[in-house]
């Protein structure tokens, strides 16, 4: 397919995966892109990237000589980067697309929920001082609607291993892996409640 042809077998399993993933992802709605494995990538400890141009052309580059687990976990990554590039959306990790697609793909490859939300500013009070409220500028993560907190910025920008999370690489590959689908809360029918009978008493006629 993208780059089995660079790097032998090994370039075959990871194009088998870019496959697998936007299957079962995206429906298969992404475009292929070029997966490059330099030696080195910039910005010190980065193991993956993704690129995208003004005329449509992306690419992923994932670092050579990574471990299989490593390779799938960084390109299931990636590939966030390249959907929200495709479909013109905030590819950057502090941006609330990737965060949405952070916690409907870990519900999907994993069955789990996870809360992640941007960092804003916001003013907090830090005191007081000659009876007026001293307010500073802070950084927060706002909690989910029902009160779980945000994970770290930190962790949102190195998913899924800072979460724990690891592609299941073989069972993708051999197509035995199966998605995780949000259980339906089925609602009880409420019992109907006996029919009351209302008694309507006339008012009584006032007689001048």
């Amino acid at each position: 397919m993208m780059c089995g042809w660079q790097i032998g077998q090994e370039g075959e399993e990871v194009a088998d995966l870019w496959a697998a993933f936007n299957t079962l992802a995206w429906d298969g709605k992404l475009k292929p892109a070029p997966i490059l494995f330099p030696k080195t990538l910039p910005y010190g400890a980065a193991v993956g990237m993704a690129h995208y141009a003004d005329d449509g052309r992306d690419s992923i580059e994932l670092k050579a000589n990574m471990s299989r687990q490593e390779k799938a976990d960084t390109l299931l990554h990636e590939m966030i980067h390249q959907y929200l590039f495709q479909t013109n959306q905030n590819p950057k990790h502090q941006g609330m697309p990737w965060c949405n697609e952070l916690i409907r793909l870990t519900r999907l490859f994993w069955g789990k929920e996870i809360w992640a939300a941007p960092s804003k500013v916001a003013k907090q009070v830090q005191g007081s001082k000659d009876g007026k409220q001293i307010r500073k500028s802070v950084r927060i993560q706002p909690e989910s609607p029902t009160g779980i907190p945000s994970a770290s910025m930190a962790d949102i920008a190195c998913w899924p291993d800072s979460f724990g999370l690891h592609v299941p690489v073989d069972a993708i590959l051999d197509g035995s892996f199966k998605t995780h689908t949000q259980k339906k809360v089925i609602k009880k029918k409420a019992t109907p409640a006996k029919k009351r009978v209302r008694q309507i008493t006339k008012p009584k006629t006032k007689r001048r």
